[in-house]
């Protein structure tokens, strides 16, 4: 929802993990050394302060990283059980997300009528509180948790079968109007994989045709009557037959911040340029290159993984592969696939967006990483 409420909500729930806490170091429900793996790229970040020239740019982005420090700080020391609370929890996320995308729809219709203008029902018009990116990852991950708790219906019922349908249709609906590129690869990467694992393991073949056919349906109306909507696939499209070279869309300047990133990080490749410095490097090198739209726009590097090692090198860049990837390879292992989803959704995002850069990141990040890593930690430890 909105990013003053998020932050708000998001302190009250710290505190309420303090005030439950177990400050006994020894039966501490998470071992430290679990806790040190996500809280270490923070405090590499902040020890890039001493190198960095933009010490004010270099704080308040420190600011906004800070909850990748406290949150799993606060849930060390938390007695809540995540374990017993996370399907509820996931199922009001779902609440919120659906509340969500109805007020998309209303701040739209309320554009229109004034307007008359269709194109308030697309793209950045269409969200409310977030970039599209953003919010359209929110959606992915309403559609992913859907498609899970689908799979096994008589042990975590989170809907029910008929409304699951509706769900996903009425988010990847979402996510068409939304027109974010990232957005919709991960939703077709996750229809592919949900709707073949329904049709292979649980012979659901009503279930999927009439899934695929709905989708269809709603994407192809949207194609239909979109003029935004079409121009966007059609230039994914020219990106993925090579034929893109501008440098005016966005996927051409994500594609020169690309370069430029590595660039960068070659130059400064163990620790960086500075948390303070990595955007101003950035915008001195678009200058250099004439690139003018994106000097004027401060572009970032559109890459989370570039972003960090231009800022903290390829120290920091390891270190962020490393949180990533060990819960991604452990969860698979021990068949905690809803985090293994989520961790792929974001991985997936960082790709095509700083998201570590952005309180919308951040926070659905350390948010959701953390509850689901507490979840499956304490179930080990006392199940």
């Amino acid at each position: 929802m909105h990013k003053r409420l998020t932050l708000f909500m998001l302190i009250l729930f710290m505190l309420a993990n303090l005030i439950n806490g177990n400050y006994n170091f020894k039966k501490t429900r998470i071992q430290p050394k679990n806790i040190l793996l996500f809280t270490l790229l923070y405090l590499i970040y902040g020890f890039s302060m001493f190198y960095t020239d933009n010490k004010a740019l270099g704080w308040f982005s420190l600011e906004i990283k800070l909850s990748l420090f406290l949150l799993p700080i606060v849930v060390w020391f938390s007695n809540f059980n995540y374990k017993n609370h996370l399907t509820l929890g996931l199922k009001w996320f779902l609440y919120g997300a659906i509340l969500s995308g109805f007020l998309n729809f209303i701040d739209a219709g309320i554009q229109y009528s004034s307007t008359a203008d269709y194109t308030e029902f697309f793209y950045g018009k269409f969200s409310v509180f977030h970039h599209p990116s953003y919010i359209a990852m929110y959606f992915n991950l309403a559609i992913i948790i859907i498609y899970y708790h689908s799979f096994k219906p008589k042990k975590n019922l989170i809907i029910k079968a008929r409304k699951a349908i509706i769900g996903v249709a009425f988010f990847s609906l979402q996510i068409g109007l939304l027109s974010s590129k990232s957005g919709l690869i991960t939703m077709m990467l996750t229809h592919i994989v949900a709707i073949t694992y329904w049709t292979i393991k649980h012979k659901y073949y009503f279930r999927s045709f009439a899934t695929v056919l709905v989708l269809s349906l709603s994407l192809g109306l949207v194609y239909s009557y979109s003029t935004s909507f079409q121009n966007r696939v059609n230039e994914l499209t020219s990106v993925l037959s090579a034929k893109e070279t501008s440098k005016t869309s966005s996927t051409g300047v994500r594609i020169y911040a690309w370069h430029t990133s590595i660039a960068l990080l070659r130059e400064h490749p163990l620790l960086g340029c500075g948390i303070g410095d990595a955007s101003n490097a950035l915008t001195a090198s678009y200058k250099k290159q004439n690139l003018t739209k994106m000097v004027d726009k401060k572009i970032n590097a559109h890459n989370q993984f570039l972003e960090t090692g231009v800022a903290i090198g390829v120290l920091g860049l390891s270190i962020l592969l490393l949180q990533l990837l060990l819960p991604l390879i452990f969860s698979i292992r021990e068949n905690a696939y809803l985090y293994a989803f989520f961790i792929i959704l974001f991985i997936l995002n960082l790709v095509t967006e700083s998201m570590l850069e952005t309180q919308s990141g951040i926070v659905f990040y350390v948010v959701f990483n953390t509850l689901f890593f507490a979840a499956f930690f304490q179930k080990k430890q006392i199940g």
